[in-house]
């Protein structure tokens, strides 16, 4: 599972919500037009568990009445985009904080998924992908083989695990150090063959270090930026027009340091 490219369609799926309330309420739509269009948007991504559609809702429900509340009884639709565009300013970090808080949803619900496939499988030896940069912890934990605890193995199999002290996969994976399993560790295991693992005859496999802090600003401020490009074909606000602005050249800014 690639997390950051589940955050990406979060944050998409949170900008065409976002947009479609903004929209409704400075042109003064129904509020059962609106959200209805909210739910569609939201239903339609199958990754999603029925959890973390209900928490997208529940934002959505929560921004439409912000934004609603900031326009009160103003009829002009420039002054609306601008009471509506200072709510969005506020909620950026929220919706960063539920980008984030509903990747780490599905990457413990995959992780889960990927553990019982490994326990249930009929595999008995796996390998720890290695890290550059793994979490504390990890480092004496990764590309090392583990076994499964209760499958069954041949009499050679059983010294060899002995004279090697081998753990196994339960050990590490459903107790500290929590390998694999904790939030966000990155490292895998990999089904190997017992005569690949008593010759060492395996190559080390490498997972890409985690991103920089340069290289998260800038993501950071990309999703922004189209979240703002794209909010603008749908209101008219000097402010935003602004926003956009400056926030390109610190997009621009953190691309050059990544």
């Amino acid at each position: 599972m690639n997390k950051n490219r589940v955050k990406s369609l979060i944050f998409g799926i949170e900008t065409r919500i976002v947009a479609i309330i903004s929209e409704g309420v400075v042109i003064r739509a129904g509020k059962n037009v609106v959200m209805r269009r909210v739910k569609s948007e939201i239903l339609r991504h199958k990754f999603l568990n029925d959890a973390e559609k209900n928490s997208l809702y529940l934002f959505a429900v929560s921004f439409y009445r912000k934004c609603v509340a900031a326009c009160g009884r103003k009829t002009d639709e420039v002054e609306r985009s601008d009471r509506v565009y200072s709510v969005l300013r506020n909620s950026v970090d929220e919706l960063e904080h539920k980008k984030n808080e509903i990747a780490n949803e599905i990457e413990h619900r995959v992780k889960h998924r990927e553990l019982v496939s490994v326990l249930r499988s009929e595999d008995k030896f796996y390998y720890c992908t290695v890290l550059p940069d793994p979490a504390k912890g990890h480092a004496m934990y990764q590309g090392k083989i583990y076994f499964k605890g209760h499958a069954e193995y041949s009499e050679e199999e059983k010294e060899f695990i002995t004279s090697k002290g081998l753990l196994s996969v339960e050990e590490v994976v459903l107790d500290d150090p929590w390998l694999c399993t904790r939030l966000n560790c990155r490292h895998r295991l990999i089904p190997i063959s017992f005569n690949k693992v008593k010759s060492g005859d395996y190559d080390v496999v490498r997972e890409k270090p985690s991103m920089s802090y340069d290289e998260q600003q800038y993501r950071a401020y990309y999703d922004r930026l189209k979240l703002f490009v794209f909010l603008d074909k749908k209101i008219t606000s000097p402010q935003l027009k602004i926003d956009i602005k400056r926030t390109r050249n610190l997009v621009k800014k953190w691309k050059k340091k990544k």
